[in-house]
C-alpha cells in the first residue's frame, strides 16, 4: 500500500491555564516530547535499507522498527512503523504500544480498544496523535501519521513515515521514501475531511494511552506589577495606570502577536468598566509582547483606567487564543484586577487662600474708597458745624483761628480714615472753599 503524508492537526483544544498543576504540566511534556521526537527525523530514510538517505534516526537506531525487514527481509511500508517508533521512545518510555503493528489500521483498533479512539468532527486534536486515513474496518486502513506540531492560526504540521516514496514494488518504495512534513490548514483538518495534499480521508484521531492530559494552551502565572487584589489599588476618577501581566507557556503551541490575547472574563468578552485607552479594544486588553515558545514567558502590557463614578471595579482576565479557544483551566476568575475609583480631591489649601487675599483685599479696598468718601463727608459736615457755630457765637470774639482750628479738625479726620484717602485730594479743596465764604460772612459782620 502506497504511503503518503499525513493531514496536520489542528491542536485547538480547550487548554488549562495552569497556575502550579504540576501533574498537568508533565503530561504536556510528553505530548510535546512525541512532537518533538517525530519532527526531529524529518528527511530521514528507513534507515539501513535506503537508498535516500541511510543515515541513522535521531536515537542512533539503523531503522524504525521492522522498516528496512519486515518484509521478508526486505523494507516494507513503513508508515505505522515510524508513528510505532515515535511512541514507544517518546516521554521515556511511558506510553503503552501493546497491540501496534506494521498495519496503519492497528492505530484505529488500539484507540478503540483503549478509549483513546477520536471519530467526531468536532474533536481537537492533540501534538502526538496518531492520524488514521481511510480506514475501512478489520484493522486495515491506507496511512497513518503523527501530529508534530499546532500552529497559532489553527493549522497543523504532520510528519508521516514512508511519504513521496517511487512506484514499483513495496521494497523499492520503502527504499526511496522519506520522513516528511506537510501542514494542513485548518479547514482540512477536522475528522471526515479530505486534505487535498493525500487525496484521503481522515477516518480518526488515536491519542496515544499514557498521556492523562493534553494542554497545547496552556499557562502558568508569573508575576504582575498591578497591585494585587488583595491590596489596596486607588486611582482618582479618570486616570490610568499602567502595568503588565507575565506568563509562562506551559503548553505545546507558540503563542504569537495578533492571535494570542488577554480577554475579560466573568463573562467572557463583556465589555471592562476599567479598559484603557490602550486596549486593542473594550474586552482584549492586550496581546502577547512578543513570540513565547513553550516553556518561555511572556507579558501583556496595558492599562486600566478608573470609571468617573466612585467604587469598586473587579475585573477578571483569561488568555485566549483567538478564532481557536480560551486556555480553560483553571476558572476564569483567577486572573484579577481590582480598581477603586476614588473622586478627585478639592483645590490645594494655597489655592484657597489666594482667593481669600483676593476677596479680602478687594473687600477691604473697596470698603476703604467707601470709608474715605464718608470720611471727606464727614469733614465737610464738620465744616458746616464749624461754620453755624460760628454764626451762633461771632459776636462773642471767635476770630480767624477758628478757621484755623476747623481746617485742622477737617485735616485731621481725613487722615484718619484710611489707606485710600489722599491727604491733599479733593476733600481739602472743598474745606478750603468752605473756610474761604466764612472768611467773607465775617468781613461782611465786621462792616
Amino acid at each position: 500500500m502506497p504511503h503518503f503524508s499525513s493531514p496536520s492537526r489542528l491542536a485547538l483544544a480547550l487548554s488549562t491555564l495552569l497556575i502550579a498543576m504540576t501533574a498537568a504540566t508533565a503530561s504536556a511534556q510528553t505530548a510535546a516530547q512525541v512532537g518533538a521526537l517525530a519532527v526531529a527525523n524529518v528527511g530521514k530514510g528507513a534507515g539501513y535499507c535506503s537508498t535516500v538517505n541511510s543515515s541513522h534516526n535521531s536515537l542512533g537506531g539503523s531503522s524504525f522498527a521492522s522498516s528496512c525487514s519486515g518484509n521478508g527481509g526486505h523494507g516494507e511500508y513503513w508508515c505505522a512503523d515510524f508513528a510505532l517508533w515515535v511512541w514507544q521512545h517518546a516521554g521515556g518510555g511511558g506510553i503503552s504500544v501493546g497491540g501496534l503493528t506494521a498495519a496503519a489500521g492497528s492505530f484505529y483498533v488500539y484507540g478503540s480498544s483503549h478509549g483513546t479512539l477520536h471519530t467526531s468532527s468536532s474533536y481537537v486534536p492533540q501534538v502526538g496523535d496518531a492520524i488514521v486515513f481511510n480506514y475501512a474496518g478489520g484493522g486495515r486502513a491506507d496511512h497513518v501519521g503523527i501530529v508534530g506540531a499546532v500552529h497559532a492560526d489553527g493549522s497543523i504540521q504532520t510528519i508521516n513515515g514512508d511519504f513521496g516514496g517511487a512506484s514499483g514494488s513495496e521494497a523499492h518504495f520503502a527504499q526511496t521514501s522519506r520522513v516528511e512534513s506537510v501542514t494542513v490548514s485548518a479547514s482540512q483538518r477536522h475528522v471526515g475531511a479530505t486534505p487535498s495534499w493525500i487525496g484521503m480521508r481522515i477516518s480518526a484521531y488515536v491519542t496515544p494511552h499514557g498521556l492523562v492530559a493534553h494542554t497545547p494552551y496552556a499557562a502558568e502565572y508569573v508575576a504582575q506589577t498591578f497591585p494585587l487584589a488583595s491590596a489596596t489599588f486607588h486611582l482618582t476618577a479618570g486616570s490610568q495606570a499602567r502595568g503588565y501581566i507575565e506568563m509562562r507557556n506551559t503548553g505545546t503551541v507558540t503563542w504569537t502577536p495578533g492571535h494570542t490575547f488577554l480577554g475579560t472574563t466573568e463573562p467572557r468578552d463583556h465589555a471592562s468598566a476599567i479598559h484603557g485607552t490602550d486596549w486593542v479594544n473594550d474586552h482584549r486588553a492586550a496581546t502577547i509582547d512578543h513570540a513565547v515558545a513553550p516553556g518561555a514567558t511572556g507579558r501583556f502590557n496595558f492599562s486600566v483606567r478608573a470609571p468617573a463614578t466612585a467604587g469598586t471595579y473587579v475585573q477578571y482576565f483569561n488568555l485566549v487564543q483567538e478564532g481557536v479557544a480560551w486556555f480553560g483551566s483553571p476558572a476564569d476568575n483567577q486572573l484579577e484586577i481590582r480598581v477603586t475609583s476614588v473622586a478627585a480631591p478639592p483645590p490645594p489649601p494655597h489655592d484657597a487662600g489666594v482667593i481669600a487675599h483676593d476677596a479680602g483685599h478687594d473687600a477691604g479696598h473697596d470698603a476703604g474708597h467707601d470709608a474715605g468718601g464718608t470720611v471727606i463727608a464727614l469733614g465737610d459736615a464738620g465744616a458746616m458745624h464749624a461754620d453755624a457755630g460760628y454764626d451762633a457765637g461771632a459776636d462773642a470774639g471767635v476770630g480767624d483761628g477758628s478757621v484755623a482750628h476747623y481746617d485742622a479738625s477737617a485735616r485731621g479726620v481725613q487722615m484718619s480714615s484710611g489707606c485710600s484717602a489722599s491727604p491733599g485730594g479733593g476733600a481739602r479743596g472743598t474745606l478750603a472753599l468752605v473756610m474761604a465764604a466764612m472768611g467773607l460772612v465775617l468781613a461782611r459782620r465786621r462792616r
